[in-house]
């Protein structure tokens, strides 16, 4: 855990700090009747190399929205010979990784579960649901507990 919050601060000073080269390219260009090219090409190369690491922190956090934005930010500073090994750490980052793939799992498994046992255990319902016979009504009940499982599976496969 301490290590993890250690490379989170790190991807975060990081992150701050090519915010602040940014800008300070920014105020250069905008107030600064002569552009020194070697100076703001030096800030440039300070912003890009300060989002990448930002970037791959993140993406090693399994952070990946945040990863993908430092990238992002990254080619807009990055020459073309950097731009494209950014746009290919791009590419690997997993898409649909994230809290939501991880609820819609275990909601489906605990929807299935509560199904199930409405389906299997028919005193519950008084015998209501629909013109199911019983037997009928516990094979729905024990597939859709069967899916619960499944669902459960993969859960925690992913969660790993």
């Amino acid at each position: 855990m301490g290590k993890k919050k250690n490379f989170r601060i790190l991807a975060e000073q990081s992150e701050s700090k090519a915010k602040f080269i940014v800008k300070r390219v920014y105020q250069k260009k905008r107030f600064s009747k002569v552009e020194p090219r070697k100076e703001i090409e030096k800030l440039y190369d300070k912003a890009y190399k300060g989002f990448q690491k930002a970037g791959d922190i993140w993406a090693e956090l399994g952070r990946f929205n945040r990863a993908k934005k430092n990238y992002q930010s990254a080619i807009e500073y990055a020459t073309v010979r950097e731009e494209e090994k950014i746009k290919s750490k791009l590419r690997k980052l997993p898409t649909g990784r994230g809290i939501e793939k991880y609820f819609t799992l275990a909601s489906l498994a605990i929807g299935s579960f509560t199904m199930a046992l409405f389906f299997i255990s028919l005193n519950l319902t008084g015998y209501a649901i629909g013109v199911l016979s019983q037997e009928n009504s516990r094979f729905v009940g024990t597939s859709l507990f069967i899916l619960g499982l499944v669902f459960t599976f993969f859960y925690f496969k992913n969660k790993k």
